[in-house]
C-alpha cells in the first residue's frame, strides 16, 4: 500500500511470503503504520469514501493530505477486489431470497433494506460469532471429559472465552483450548485456512488483555 508498504517492507516483511519472524518485526516496528491500516480497514467495511477516511484518520491524530489517502483507499479497492464480488454477490442473493442470505456457516440471517450496504460486515460478524459458539462448546466438552475442575466466566465473549481453573490444571486447560479444541474445529469447518487462537494465563481480567 502506498506510504505505508515501505517502512513495513524495510522490516523484512515480503506480504507475499510472510514468515512468523518478519510479521513479529512489522508488527514491532511499525505500530503507526499498523494502526493506520487498521483505520482505513475498519472505516472501509462501513463504507468510507476518500474524505470520509480523511477525517477519520485526523480524529485519530493522523494528518494526511487528500491526495495521499486517495492513493490508500485506491490500494485497497485494488487489494479487496475480491471481497467486493463476494460482497456484490450477497446483495444478489439478498435480493432473490427477499431479505436473507445464509451466513459463511451456513445460518440464514434476516438484513433489515436499510442495512444493505453493510451485508459483507453482518455475514462476517454472524459468521465469527457462529464459529465461537461452536469452539466454546468443544472447549466445554473437551474440558469436562478431561476430568477438570473449570467454571467459565465468559464462554462468549466477541472473539475469545475466559474460564477458571486451578493452578494445577491450568497447562491441560491451555492444551484444551490452544490446541485440542482448535484441530476438531477444523476438521468440522473443512476451511482451507485453518483457525488458530492462543491461550493467556493470568489472575484477573485485566491481566488477560495485558497479555494480548
Amino acid at each position: 500500500m502506498p506510504i505505508l508498504g515501505p517502512p513495513i517492507r524495510a522490516t523484512g516483511y515480503d506480504p507475499h511470503n510472510p514468515t512468523s519472524d518478519s510479521i513479529a518485526a512489522a508488527k514491532k516496528q511499525c505500530k503507526k503504520e499498523r494502526s493506520i491500516a487498521k483505520l482505513l480497514i475498519l472505516s472501509d467495511n462501513y463504507g468510507s469514501g476518500v474524505k470520509k477516511k480523511q477525517k477519520i484518520l485526523s480524529l485519530n491524530g493522523v494528518d494526511m493530505s487528500l491526495d495521499e489517502v486517495q492513493d490508500m483507499h485506491s490500494a485497497l479497492m485494488d487489494a479487496k477486489e475480491g471481497v467486493l464480488a463476494y460482497s456484490a454477490w450477497l446483495s444478489d442473493q439478498w435480493k432473490i431470497n427477499k431479505g436473507w442470505v445464509e451466513n459463511g456457516y451456513g445460518r440464514p440471517i434476516c438484513v433489515d433494506e436499510k442495512y444493505v450496504k453493510d451485508i459483507l460486515n453482518r455475514v462476517v460478524q454472524s459468521t465469527g460469532h457462529d464459529i465461537l459458539q461452536l469452539y466454546a462448546r468443544i472447549t466445554a466438552r473437551m474440558l469436562d471429559e478431561a476430568g477438570l475442575h473449570w467454571r467459565p466466566v465468559v464462554m462468549d465473549w466477541h472473539d475469545e472465552s475466559i474460564i477458571e481453573v486451578p493452578d494445577d490444571q491450568v497447562e491441560a486447560a491451555k492444551q484444551i483450548m490452544e490446541v485440542d479444541a482448535y484441530r476438531e474445529l477444523n476438521a468440522i469447518l473443512g476451511g482451507t485456512c485453518p483457525l488458530k487462537g492462543s491461550a493467556a494465563v493470568a489472575k484477573t481480567l485485566a491481566g488477560i488483555k495485558l497479555e494480548e
